[in-house]
C-alpha cells in the first residue's frame, strides 16, 4: 500500500514538473494538452494545466494499478512479474525523489521524462496482457 501511494506521489509529481514528452510511441488516449495549445491562452491556463496533467496522470495510474489487480484473476504468474517490475519502478522513483531537490531543473526534466516513459511502457504491457488473457479465456 505505501509503495502504491509512493508511486501515485512521483507520478504526480512527475505530471506537474515535466513537459510532456515527445515520443514515437502512440498514446493509448489522446492527451487534452494539444486540444489546450489551439485556443487562445488564457492568463489562468497556465496555472490549470499542470493540474490537469497531474489528473490525467492519476487517473491513468488507477486506471494500470485496477489492470494490474485484475491480472492476478485472469493470470497470477503475469500478475507477479508485473507487480514486482512496478515495484522496483515505484522503489527507483522513490529514490530519485529524495535527491530531486538537489539536481539542476534540466537534469530532473530529463530523469521525469524517462521515469514517465517507463510508467507508461509498463502500463501499456500489463493492458496488452490482460487483453490477451481474456481473449484467450472467452476461447478467442
Amino acid at each position: 500500500m505505501n509503495k502504491s501511494l509512493l508511486f501515485m506521489t512521483c507520478v504526480l509529481l512527475a505530471g506537474c514538473a515535466s513537459q510532456p514528452p515527445k515520443s514515437q510511441v502512440t498514446p493509448l488516449t489522446p492527451a487534452p494538452a494539444p486540444v489546450a495549445a489551439q485556443t487562445p491562452p488564457a492568463p489562468q491556463q497556465p496555472e490549470s494545466q499542470p493540474f490537469s496533467a497531474a489528473s490525467e496522470s492519476t487517473n491513468s495510474m488507477a486506471t494500470c494499478r485496477k489492470e494490474l489487480d485484475a491480472l492476478k484473476h485472469y493470470g497470477p504468474k503475469t500478475y507477479s512479474r508485473y507487480a514486482a517490475e512496478m515495484d522496483a519502478l515505484s522503489a527507483k522513483t522513490g529514490k530519485y525523489l529524495a535527491l530531486k531537490d538537489g539536481m539542476t531543473p534540466e537534469l530532473n526534466d530529463i530523469v521525469i521524462t524517462m521515469y514517465q516513459s517507463q510508467i507508461k511502457t509498463l502500463c501499456f504491457r500489463i493492458q496488452s496482457s490482460l487483453g490477451k488473457l481474456i481473449i484467450e479465456q472467452a476461447g478467442g
